[in-house]
């Protein structure tokens, strides 16, 4: 399942929705589909993700492309922060072949909030806990590259919970956190998986799939929540450390609903 978004300065939607919406393979398409010129997303090259050559996102250009080079995201200036767009998700039906759904969205008011930095290499949950204080003889282990950078992270404990069969309370050990990481040939930071247990930190974000440019930027992730899938997308105005915008992109009930905020 691949999912892309173009969004778009509300007043010029229809022309760029109508311009942009190829998806660059012999791609059936079903619900609002608009048929497009396939300029916008990348040429597929036979099923190869080839994620190492997708584009990194950067302010001077219009379309920006998600690490699986099966996503894009285009953005326009303007004052009124009324945008609109298109939420594709590929699926492969009874007949093997490549489908497309559309899912339109507005988003007419942009929050704001506070950057907390790039958690990378933070070796505690999606909360700020590490976990230690909800289980007994807590654990960590890191093994690092031979460059001596973190490969992965996992840490468990022992965890009091009853029993099914008789209700009786016993301890059984669980693991807190996991982190593994994929680095670039450069040695630059690609792409980290993460995990925890959604007992003990709940279920929302139990996974997230975290991806970087090559400064090291987070700039997509896509993560678990109980009715669908939550997509980030990290809007980069420059070449600053930290983005200007967060786009949130909530799947759920057969909708796409968008959220946006601005970082202070």
């Amino acid at each position: 399942m691949r999912k892309a978004f173009i969004l778009c300065a509300v007043f010029s939607c229809t022309a760029v929705l109508s311009a942009c919406t190829g998806d660059g393979g012999d791609t059936e398409t079903t619900g609002d589909a608009v048929a497009a010129p396939e300029a916008v997303l990348p040429s597929e090259s036979g099923e190869t993700d080839a994620w190492e050559t997708a584009l990194p996102v950067a302010p001077d250009l219009p379309v920006q492309y998600s690490p699986d080079g099966q996503s894009a995201l285009t953005t326009e200036d303007t004052d009124a922060e009324q945008l609109c767009g298109l939420v594709h998700e590929y699926y492969f039906n009874s007949d093997r072949k490549k489908c497309a759904n559309q899912y339109g969205f507005t988003i007419d008011d942009v929050g704001e909030r506070d950057w907390e930095g790039n958690a990378a290499f933070s070796m505690k949950s999606v909360y700020g806990t590490d976990g230690a204080d909800a289980v007994e003889d807590f654990e960590e282990e890191v093994e690092y590259t031979e460059t001596g950078k973190p490969d992965s992270y996992r840490s468990q404990g022992l965890w009091e919970h009853r029993r099914n069969e008789d209700g009786a309370l016993e301890q059984v050990a669980v693991s807190v956190l996991k982190l593994d990481y994929v680095y670039r040939d450069d040695g630059t930071l690609y792409y980290r998986n993460y995990t925890h247990d959604p007992f003990l930190f709940g279920t929302t974000l139990c996974s997230l799939e975290s991806y970087y440019d090559e400064r090291g930027r987070v700039i997509y992730e896509s993560g678990y929540i109980t009715h669908g899938e939550l997509e980030y997308f990290y809007i980069y105005g420059d070449e600053g450390e930290k983005p200007q915008y967060l786009l949130t992109v909530d799947y759920g009930g057969g909708y796409a609903v968008p959220d946006m905020k601005r970082y202070r």
